[in-house]
């Protein structure tokens, strides 16, 4: 899962991307005429009233932007000599300053075209300067005039393309954060996303349980609205209180059989453990996101004061909505749907 904060980064350096690089695009023909007005994107300054609030935001990211951009120069017509990362010195602007245009003799606007037309070899005192020289004469041989330049951005192994991958770009923005075990056993092929996503916040322990909601206000009543438990925790709710529990093994039992379990922990790792077929390991996976999703809004029924429903009944709605799932995957997957309609029959029947 992407965080929100990473996927924003990557959206609003692709629209940087998009200013550099495309071609015939009404936007990006837009903004070069009203916004950049002839100049470079790396020269307008942040304080500029001109343009939206998006448009200042993309101005804010440009620092972050210059890490990831470079120019493939044939003709040099659309690079800019200061601004531009052109050559092995990067961007030359960053380095010089206003002084090295005075030293150079160059502009601030000047394309690299230009400065390759109008500017001949001097020698100067500052080796970096004369560096700059050597690369202008680079460029003055390897020049294809009947080419346009070339924006290329960074992807994965440091490698640059003339193409932006949202993905490989993410990749080298994002923290990145241990991979949490078992998050296989959760996202699986088929899953049903709201039940998927309850499962996942369980996991990781970010409901709002009885424990808690102590933590946050003291006078919070604690107990399990099942079996008036005092300490309503994720480990009791699944499956240690005596409602949660038969409910599990009516639906489950019959199943795992020797290999069942009632405790949290060991059920999770049987998931991500992989102990049984790919059959067998879905219905587990999607039997446990069911009763999670149900249990839990049986608890939360209750707490508002609804009828409560008994273990069968709760039972018999899950199981149905087991059936209803496996009867989907014919449209996609006739083995799965054999396979798996034949071993949750199989399981209710021997339990």
């Amino acid at each position: 899962m992407r965080a929100v904060e990473e996927t924003n980064k990557v959206c609003m350096l692709k629209l940087i991307w998009r200013i550099l690089s495309a071609k015939g695009s009404l936007w990006v023909d837009w903004v070069k005429k009203h916004l950049l007005r002839g100049g470079s994107l790396w020269a307008v300054k942040e304080t500029s009233s001109r343009g939206s609030w998006i448009w200042k935001k993309l101005l804010k990211y440009r620092d972050k932007a210059k890490c990831f951009h470079k120019v493939d120069v044939r003709n040099g017509e659309s690079t800019s000599f200061w601004y531009d990362s052109w050559s092995s010195l990067g961007c030359l602007y960053d380095k010089f300053g206003e002084r090295g245009c005075i030293d150079m003799g160059i502009p601030k606007d000047s394309t690299l075209s230009s400065a390759i037309m109008t500017t001949r070899r001097r020698k100067h005192r500052q080796p970096l300067l004369n560096a700059v020289e050597t690369e202008i004469q680079k460029q003055k041989q390897s020049r294809i005039v009947t080419e346009r330049d070339v924006a290329l951005w960074k992807g994965k192994e440091d490698g640059f393309h003339p193409t932006f991958l949202s993905k490989e770009t993410w990749s080298q923005i994002r923290n990145t954060q241990p991979e949490m075990q078992g998050y296989r056993g959760i996202w699986f092929s088929n899953a049903t996303p709201k039940y998927a996503l309850l499962t996942w916040l369980m996991v990781r322990n970010r409901i709002a349980t009885g424990e808690k909601m102590g933590l946050w206000n003291q006078n919070t009543d604690t107990s399990c609205i099942f079996c008036k438990n005092p300490n309503e925790t994720r480990e009791h709710l699944f499956f240690q209180c005596v409602y949660t529990r038969k409910v599990w093994n009516g639906l489950i039992k019959g199943l795992l059989l020797d290999k069942y379990s009632d405790r949290w922990q060991d059920i999770i790792l049987m998931l991500t453990r992989k102990d049984f077929d790919t059959t067998k390991s879905f219905i587990l996976g999607y039997v446990l996101q069911n009763s999670i999703h149900s249990i839990w809004r049986e608890r939360d029924d209750r707490r508002h004061g609804e009828d409560p429903s008994n273990e069968e009944r709760l039972i018999k709605f899950i199981d149905k909505n087991i059936r209803n799932r496996l009867s989907t995957l014919r449209r996609g997957d006739e083995e799965k749907y054999v396979n798996g309609i034949q071993v949750w029959f199989g399981s209710r029947r021997t339990f």
